[in-house]
């Protein structure tokens, strides 16, 4: 029964999140990250199916979040990528993420705290495509650790027009 609960509620959850809204200063588009994946420098694996980590260790930990079939119906105002922090050991970060795209960083954050939703703000002229492709990197010296899709709280892509 508790199951069927914590699916009832994934379910409300990305339905809410998976619609347009309309904002008073424009409309809003939300789109949940298609695939992603942790790349490390050494090939380590994690003992975590549910996050990643973003690591500037030996293992330069990576985040890959790529985000398809986007539908712009014009240039974007404003763009905010949401990611949770889970609650596992060292998730928070004192030293934050940085967001590239092409290998030019479009947002960052200077920390963030474990069980939190992190709203980071991006250069919306970076995200004009259908297909995008970000990649997260460390911040500093600590690490941060996110949800994947797997896990049900998987990044998400908000662009305002």
């Amino acid at each position: 029964m508790k199951k069927l609960a914590i699916l009832i509620l994934l379910l409300v959850f990305a339905a809410t999140v998976s619609f347009a809204q309309t904002a008073k200063n424009g409309k809003i588009k939300v789109y949940n990250v298609t695939s992603d994946q942790m790349l490390t420098s050494n090939n380590m694996s994690s003992n975590y199916n549910d996050c990643y980590w973003v690591e500037t260790d030996e293992t330069e930990g990576k985040v890959v979040l790529n985000f398809e079939n986007i539908k712009h119906p014009s240039k974007p105002k404003a763009a905010f990528l949401v990611i949770n922090i889970p609650e596992v050991q060292d998730a928070s970060s004192g030293t934050g993420v940085i967001v590239t795209i092409d290998g030019k960083k479009i947002g960052s954050i200077p920390n963030a705290n474990a069980n939190s939703f992190v709203y980071i703000n991006l250069d919306p002229s970076a995200l004009t495509s259908q297909k995008i492709k970000l990649i997260l990197i460390g911040g500093g010296t600590d690490g941060l650790a996110i949800s994947s899709k797997s896990s049900g709280f998987g990044p998400i892509l908000q662009l305002e027009y």
